[in-house]
């Protein structure tokens, strides 16, 4: 849960009894989520990504494709952080309490 995959390989790969909730994939070379089965993803955000999921249990209402508006520069320790206006964000409020 609360995980940010950016710029990464490969995102979330496998995993049997996983609940992946309110995730942030971007930038993602080859499959942001995969071969995620007898699991769920949901309340995630994908943008920018060569594939957002495949072979994968998702709750695709949940799921968001949108530009998460993170600037990189002042992102420290290379975490990303919401841009100077974080309400224009779509990732602001928009998460589920778990």
């Amino acid at each position: 849960m609360h995980n940010t995959f950016l710029g990464e390989k490969n995102g979330l790969v496998g995993g049997a009894n996983t609940i992946a909730l309110n995730n942030l994939f971007t930038g993602i070379e080859n499959r942001a989520v995969r071969r995620v089965g007898k699991s769920i993803t949901a309340w995630s955000l994908f943008w920018n990504n060569l594939v957002n999921y495949e072979t994968s249990v998702v709750d695709s209402a949940s799921l968001r494709v949108a530009d998460p508006k993170v600037d990189l520069d002042r992102a420290p320790h290379g975490l990303a952080v919401p841009q100077s206006r974080p309400a224009q964000s779509p990732i602001t409020g928009k998460g589920r309490r778990c």
